[in-house]
């Protein structure tokens, strides 16, 4: 039979969820900080260490890959450079600077902590694939679309853009979810540093995007692609 799961969920209360990032006002590189995010994560939950992985790495070295630094990028595209080129170094080793051109990559002098054995895409709108997925592996990098007035003038609550369009234009890391007076809703994380974020209760949480969650198929208007690195590291961080 199904398994059931919890009414509500999140990650971040097993402290698997890496600090928020802040990719700064000059770089679109949300879709690397999702992807080693994402990774960090899995990471955390198959050995009880959180690593710091390298966003400058993904931005300077995976062009071959589709991506374009600072430009923009996708999760699919960082795990499949993370794969094909044997992992990312750490952050320490490689340090974000909010800059890139993409031209000038110099991770073949640094050592690798974290590899990419395989990656998964949920089928884009599938929501309850994603709830397994997101509880049983992990959190999810998945990609919404953040042009319109409601998510510009975001401050709190559940995030509801009833024709929201299927042009994903920023990436977030699906970290949990739950459910608010009868309303569903997603539990997300940007990179929009420790100044964004959500006020609860008069709490302010730093990161977080609480998105509606649709029940149907015909989400993809929310859910975009979301990806799930699978992995194998044999060497300690």
């Amino acid at each position: 039979g199904a398994i059931s799961l919890p009414t509500s969920f999140d990650w971040r209360n097993s402290r698997a969820v890496s600090p928020v990032g802040n990719r700064g006002l000059l770089c679109a590189s949300d879709w690397a900080f999702a992807a080693v995010g994402s990774l960090e994560s899995s990471y955390y939950i198959k050995y009880n260490t959180m690593p710091d992985l390298s966003v400058q790495q993904l931005l300077d070295c995976s062009t071959a890959y589709g991506n374009t630094a600072c430009l923009g990028g996708t999760a699919n595209n960082a795990f499949k450079y993370i794969k094909e080129q044997d992992g990312l170094a750490t952050a320490r080793s490689y340090p974000y600077s909010g800059v890139s051109t993409g031209l000038i990559c110099l991770a073949s002098t640094k050592p690798k902590v974290a590899r990419v054995d395989s990656y998964a895409r949920i089928t884009a709108g599938n929501e309850q694939d994603l709830l397994g997925i997101m509880v049983n592996k992990g959190p999810v990098a998945v990609a919404i679309n953040t042009n319109n007035e409601q998510f510009i003038n975001y401050q709190g609550g559940i995030l509801d853009v009833p024709n929201c369009g299927n042009t994903p234009a920023e990436w977030f890391l699906v970290v949990g979810y739950g459910t608010d007076n009868g309303v569903d809703y997603w539990t997300l994380q940007s990179s929009r540093g420790a100044g964004w974020g959500e006020k609860v209760h008069g709490r302010f949480e730093p990161g977080k995007l609480r998105l509606v969650a649709r029940h149907s198929n015909h989400s993809a208007t929310v859910l975009y692609p979301n990806l799930l690195p699978y992995f194998d590291s044999n060497e300690e961080y």
